[in-house]
């Protein structure tokens, strides 16, 4: 019988053609937590671009969790491991607090990497994956894992930004938003089409920012055996 994260890395040797990825495991610190780890893959879905996945996330529990429970998910035209970093930090950082509901922006207040002006993220469906490959992922429990895509955006600065820790109804962009943890429909957006998602209002995701120390830590890329992954 399969564990959890072997469905898991299934699903994504799957998705890739079962091109090897590299892994950076990210500590816990929270008690009681697992740590998270960010999945890498090199040139996916096209040469020069690098796609991230977390896997760990999930392993919390939020009351908001009744459809799903979130992994996130980026691709970037960069070589800078900064971006995908930067998922697993902030999945261990607001791990169990943060509900990564659709629409959700997380501002870190500076650049997250030299090659680009975005100083945030904001959440969606993945732009690179089909929505039955990013949605009801069967990892053998009772919640599916369904997958979020961070997408970089242009914040406000500290001073100006809204950090309540409320998520938006809405926006004056017409931007619908979706239950936490439940994946949107395909008419979420005109066309359908998730690569037209743009930043939404101006708020950090349960008021939390992630350490912005952390994301600059370069984690050493070892096996699954290596990262306690499996």
């Amino acid at each position: 019988m399969p564990t959890r994260v072997e469905r898991f890395l299934s699903h994504l040797d799957r998705l890739s053609g079962g091109i090897e990825p590299r892994f950076f495991p990210v500590e816990s610190t929270h008690p009681g937590l697992p740590g998270v780890t960010a999945i890498v893959y090199d040139d996916v879905p096209e040469s020069g671009m690098l796609t991230g996945i977390t896997y760990g996330i999930s392993l919390a529990d939020h009351p908001v969790w009744r459809v799903g429970k979130p992994e996130l998910c980026i691709s970037v035209k960069s070589d800078d491991l900064r971006w995908p970093l930067a998922l697993g930090h902030i999945g261990e950082v607001q791990g169990g607090d943060n509900p990564f509901c659709y629409g959700d922006t997380i501002n870190f207040g500076e650049r997250i990497a030299p090659d680009s002006d975005m100083t945030g993220f904001v959440l969606f469906a993945p732009a690179v994956l089909d929505r039955a490959d990013y949605a009801g992922i069967d990892v053998g429990e009772t919640l599916p894992v369904n997958i979020c895509g961070l997408y970089r955006s242009t914040m406000p600065s500290a001073a100006t930004s809204t950090t309540t820790g409320s998520r938006p109804s809405g926006s004056s962009t017409g931007t619908p938003t979706t239950s936490c943890g439940r994946p949107p429909s395909d008419a979420a957006w005109p066309n359908g089409h998730v690569r037209l998602v743009r930043p939404l209002v101006n708020r950090t995701s349960c008021g939390k920012r992630p350490d912005p120390e952390l994301r600059f830590v370069r984690t050493a890329s070892t096996s699954k055996t290596d990262t306690g992954i499996l």
